[in-house]
């Protein structure tokens, strides 16, 4: 449905309405290191308050639709008809698959453990540690799209979960 917003008789940029600011709302980061002994541990906790959109919202496209709408559903029948494409294009251009897409997100976490000097000086080492280090271990988010960090494609991901380990030897 167009609407002449500042009634002035044409539908022009001037009648456009801002649906919704797809910049963050806030965000931020918990940073912290802690020893204990030969042991030392470091994480960092990212924090996003924003919105996002959905474009797919688990129906396929309007030229690529999931068999459960095609095949698996008795009651729904799928049209490519030029009014069912105008509806498909006017719900996806409307607010109804803009969603929460805030996110908690560990990412990074370090885990060291120094060898004690007597046995690093018995092997003629300065200095002998044991590492595991992590990025991007969980997200916790109600954003169904892939990756929370994009939240206005739905279906593109950029943080990738690594996790690596090692022996550090200084001579």
């Amino acid at each position: 449905m167009h609407v002449y917003i500042n009634e002035d008789g044409r539908y022009d940029y001037q009648d456009q309405i801002i649906v919704f600011n797809a910049n963050r709302e806030f965000y931020g980061g918990i940073n912290n290191s802690i020893e204990y002994k030969n042991f030392s541990l470091q994480f960092l906790f990212e924090f996003v308050k924003q919105k996002g959109t959905l474009n797919l919202f688990n129906a396929g496209s309007i030229t690529n639709v999931l068999d459960d709408v095609l095949v698996n559903n008795r009651y729904q029948q799928f049209s490519q008809s030029v009014a069912s494409q105008t509806a498909y294009r006017n719900m996806s251009e409307s607010n109804f698959t803009i969603t929460d897409a805030s996110f908690v997100r560990l990412k990074t976490l370090s885990l060291n453990y120094s060898f004690p000097e007597e046995i690093t000086k018995s092997l003629r080492f300065k200095e002998l540690q044991l590492y595991i280090h992590a990025q991007n271990l969980f997200t916790l988010t109600p954003y169904e799209g892939l990756d929370p960090d994009r939240p206005n494609t739905g279906t593109s991901f950029t943080n990738l979960r690594s996790i690596t380990g090692g022996l550090r030897i200084n001579i």
